[in-house]
This record gives structure tokens, C-alpha cells and sequence, in this order.
């Protein structure tokens, strides 16, 4: 992201859950992330989009079901790709959120 800010982009970031922005220059959109219609808000409010990087995911938890996951992972990264179409969006960039041996 700061790479991103550094060379000039506006970078908006899709949140699950309101939190305040790590850096300044950086709009924080809360979206359901796994539903269309909250994704599609999203979209007009932050305007066109060329490049869509997807690095949110949940974390592995004791509390929380395998249905928690493939809702909050696999459903969103679903809608995300289906939003992005519809978007026109140029690239999508998929990246693990943790590290991957």
C-alpha cells in the first residue's frame, strides 16, 4: 500500500468492520464482502477501480466454524471476482494473507 501512495495512486481500502486508516490518503469503506449488493456500494462510493488487490481474509480462530471460513474466504474472494467483472476492472490481484511455506 505504500508503494501504492508512493506512486501516486488513490488507494481505498474494503474493511469488514469500521476501523480507523493505517496511513492518511487512504479511504476505508466498510463492506459485507461476501454479499454483491454491499459490494456494489461500496464500488460507487469509491468510484472506478482499475486495479482490485484482495489480501483480506479470516484468521484461523478457535471459536469460529468451518462455515465461519467459507463464507468470510471462499465466498468473498467469489463475490470479489464476480464484483471486479462487473466493475471492468483491469487487474485483480490475489495474495495470501499469511505466509505460505
Amino acid at each position: 500500500m505504500l508503494r501504492l501512495l508512493r506512486d501516486g495512486w488513490d488507494v481505498v481500502c474494503l474493511i469488514r468492520r469500521n476501523v480507523a486508516p493505517a496511513r492518511e490518503k487512504v479511504d476505508c469503506l466498510m463492506a459485507d464482502l461476501d454479499d454483491l449488493h454491499s459490494l456494489h456500494l461500496a464500488e460507487r462510493l469509491a468510484g472506478p477501480i482499475d486495479v482490485l488487490f484482495h489480501a483480506g481474509a479470516a484468521l484461523p480462530a478457535a471459536d469460529r466454524s468451518l462455515s465461519f471460513y467459507l463464507v468470510s474466504n471462499a465466498m468473498a474472494t467469489a463475490a470479489l471476482l464476480e464484483a471486479a467483472e462487473a466493475w471492468r476492472v483491469r487487474s485483480f490481484v490475489y495474495t495470501s494473507s499469511l505466509l505460505v511455506i
